[in-house]
């Protein structure tokens, strides 16, 4: 976009975006883990945010050097499409195995 508007309506769409994404994979996390280390779980789950939000400005940076400033945008959406894709097959791993429920008495 090149227009303020433009900008205004992308970030609005990216945090529609993010509040959808963060607390569902949480939640995912959370079911998938055994109760005892559910903490250990959370923690390589926020790693890898905090790993994504770390090598983006670099890889970007340097495909928008080295390559072209539209390589930035073309690298995103093959991210996007290979993340769209492990998190459809994730889905079908996922429905045809149950996660164990832990009940409340411990």
């Amino acid at each position: 976009m090149s227009s303020f508007w433009g900008f205004w309506l992308s970030m609005v769409i990216l945090t529609f975006g993010e509040l959808t994404l963060v607390p569902t994979a949480s939640k995912y996390v959370a079911d998938l883990a055994p109760a005892d280390l559910r903490g250990r779980y959370m923690s390589i789950h926020w790693l890898g945010w905090g790993l994504a939000r770390t090598l983006s400005p670099i890889i970007g940076g340097f495909l928008n050097d080295n390559i072209a400033p539209r390589a930035i945008w073309i690298g995103g959406l093959l991210i996007g499409l290979a993340s769209a894709l492990g998190l459809f097959l994730l889905s079908r791993v996922s429905s045809t195995r149950t996660v164990p429920q832990v009940s409340a008495d411990g």
